[in-house]
């Protein structure tokens, strides 16, 4: 989860990301991105098309609304 304490990423943290991210592709049907960070949800909302399976995007206040939708 992406707080107003999440300050960025630094180079290691986005190749662990990048390699986590390769060897699970496609192994989720869904995934909800919880966060207040605009950039992140503008992030989402423009690329979630690349993601496979449904991605939703949730304010931080409604962290249970998105467990519920992933576990469906």
């Amino acid at each position: 989860m992406l707080g107003e304490e999440f300050t960025g990423y630094d180079a290691e943290a986005m190749w662990e990301d990048a390699k986590l991210g390769i060897a699970t592709f496609g192994d989720y049907e869904r995934m909800a991105i919880v966060t207040d960070a605009t950039w992140v949800r503008r992030a989402v909302k423009a690329f979630g098309w690349l993601i496979p399976g449904d991605v939703c995007v949730y304010h931080l206040d409604r962290l249970d609304d998105a467990r519920a939708w992933v576990v469906g």
